[in-house]
């Protein structure tokens, strides 16, 4: 340790010609403009828009009911506990959005068709949970139909106006080749 902080040569505490300054005297210096400035053109002003002759309509002089007959008279609106329902209608999910899938390549070389049968649940907020496949003619569509499942979007299900997550949506996705 002694080693790595001795200093060789020898210390001098007092240098008198070391200076240290605090706020230095720094010269101003103001920029040049490079950029000619290039005269502007004068632009005419448009000419102004034509007038236009504008006529008056004159008052009517016969009263309304005159021209067009008696208005009837409505009597006031009566809100009752029995004329107004805010009962909410429970529903299930509907699809919004239902993205097909990918028709995966080497299937289609080999000329495949089948289907999956696929199930899920949708969450509340219209987002497909837990994706599976229940079965499929064939292993090579599986994933693509997860894929495609995971990007479909549903209104979720309501129960007395609030959203709740549905479980068990079964649907079937085919897979023909088409010319």
């Amino acid at each position: 340790m002694a080693y790595m902080i001795s200093v060789e040569g020898e210390f001098r505490p007092d240098t008198p010609d070391l200076v240290v300054e605090l706020f230095p005297q720094v010269d101003i210096i103001t920029p040049e403009r490079t950029v000619e400035l290039r005269p502007v053109e004068v632009v005419n002003p448009p000419p102004p828009p034509p007038e236009i002759d504008v006529v008056m309509a004159d008052r009517p002089i016969e009263d309304i009911g005159t021209i067009v007959g008696n208005i009837p008279e409505f009597g006031e609106t009566a809100i009752t506990n029995e004329a107004v329902n805010f009962n909410v209608a429970d529903s299930d999910s509907r699809p919004i959005v239902r993205i097909p899938p990918i028709y995966p390549p080497r299937a289609l070389e080999r000329g495949l068709e089948g289907y999956c049968g696929m199930q899920f649940d949708v969450g509340t907020d219209g987002i497909p949970l837990n994706v599976r496949a229940n079965f499929c003619t064939n292993n090579i569509f599986e994933t693509n139909s997860i894929r495609a499942v995971e990007r479909w979007r549903y209104a979720p299900r309501a129960e007395n106006g609030i959203s709740v997550v549905q479980r068990g949506i079964t649907t079937q996705i085919d897979y023909t080749i088409t010319n």
